[in-house]
């Protein structure tokens, strides 16, 4: 850094450079010692976070930048709003660099209880807020559950005609196809015939003690 004009007044205690009031007065300095020191890199100004003046440095605008971005202000142990507000942005922004409570407590400056209840806060205000209970909301619950019940009732219908009894004509024309579940049996009409009379005579021949079709129902 040059040494230029300064003097123990105008140095920034935690920086150790020379202040500079406004940037123009920081460019214009810079300049001249451009004039006086032509062979050395030219200096640029840039704002001190520290004690709020100007400073010149070597480094490109984009490279001071990305220095500084990483560079973590501690936040003000204040109880005002504002303050609580600002440390719990420095919360949030260290918890979103993956950092644990912990670390983010060392590195701000502040008690891991802190962090830890600022956790809470930032955790309650990201949850989803329910919605009101309207007429409107209570109307729209009730249709999706009749969208539900009438999703259900054909549902239960296909199963029940999965389960029937089926009797279909066969392309043929002369056969038919019986099929129940994953059952199946193919007749020809002429066999379909004997089956029922065959079926009847069980039937009839039936004990008393058997139930019925009827009985059954």
């Amino acid at each position: 850094m040059y040494t230029v004009g300064m003097n123990t007044e105008t140095m920034c205690q935690p920086t150790g450079k020379k202040q500079f009031t406004t940037e123009s007065e920081a460019v214009g300095f810079s300049a001249q010692l451009l004039i006086d020191y032509p062979n050395e890199a030219p200096q640029r100004p840039y704002s001190c976070e520290h004690c709020n003046h100007y400073h010149l440095t070597t480094q490109p605008r984009e490279s001071y930048g990305l220095a500084r971005s990483r560079q973590i202000t501690p936040p003000k142990l204040g109880n005002t709003r504002d303050d609580v507000a600002y440390r719990r942005r420095m919360v949030l922004q260290q918890r979103n660099q993956g950092k644990s409570g912990s670390a983010i407590a060392a590195a701000l400056g502040i008690g891991r209880g802190v962090v830890y209840a600022d956790f809470q806060v930032l955790n309650a205000s990201e949850k989803p807020q329910k919605a009101p209970v309207t007429v409107d909301s209570l109307v729209q619950q009730k249709k999706a559950i009749e969208a539900q019940i009438e999703a259900l009732r054909l549902q239960e219908a296909a199963e029940l005609e999965a389960k029937r009894l089926k009797v279909l004509t066969r392309q043929d024309k002369v056969s038919i196809l019986i099929a129940k579940g994953g059952e199946k049996m193919v007749l020809h009409h002429d066999d379909a015939f004997e089956l029922v009379d065959r079926l009847t005579e069980y039937l009839t021949a039936l004990p008393a003690t058997v139930p019925s079709r009827s009985g059954l129902n």
